[in-house]
């Protein structure tokens, strides 16, 4: 999966009022365009996707933190399966996860393989496609 979607970079811009989007790019040189919600605040980022029964193919859940560090998502209250793509300060590909929905405790945490700053949740199937 690494292959797949190792980016080169990550850039992130308004695009219209409507919302915003992440291209990433491929070694290939491909992008690919991503529709995402941005959760920048600690209230945003702590509730992320739960409660969503579903989430469009092309969209996404855009996190983007104050500092670089290895990063801890799960999947508590989430209802739909998604991958999760981990990014460095300089937008640079750190790893990725297939994501299952955690329906008991302990759920299971879902960890960076290095320090991330930016962190996109999309749709299960997005990283192998």
């Amino acid at each position: 999966m690494k292959k797949v979607v190792s980016a080169a970079c990550l850039l992130f811009c308004a695009c219209s009022t409507s919302g915003n989007t992440v291209t990433l790019t491929a070694p290939d040189g491909s992008e690919v365009k991503v529709a995402v919600e941005i959760a920048h605040t600690m209230a945003e980022q702590g509730r992320g996707l739960m409660g969503r029964a579903e989430l469009q193919e092309g969209h996404g859940m855009f996190f983007v933190f104050e500092d670089e560090q290895q990063r801890f998502f799960w999947m508590k209250n989430v209802l739909i399966p998604l991958d999760i793509i981990y990014f460095d300060a300089e937008g640079a590909f750190v790893s990725s996860a297939s994501m299952s929905p955690c329906k008991e405790d302990p759920c299971k945490k879902y960890g960076s393989d290095g320090p991330a700053q930016y962190v996109l949740e999309v749709p299960l199937g997005f990283v192998e496609e």
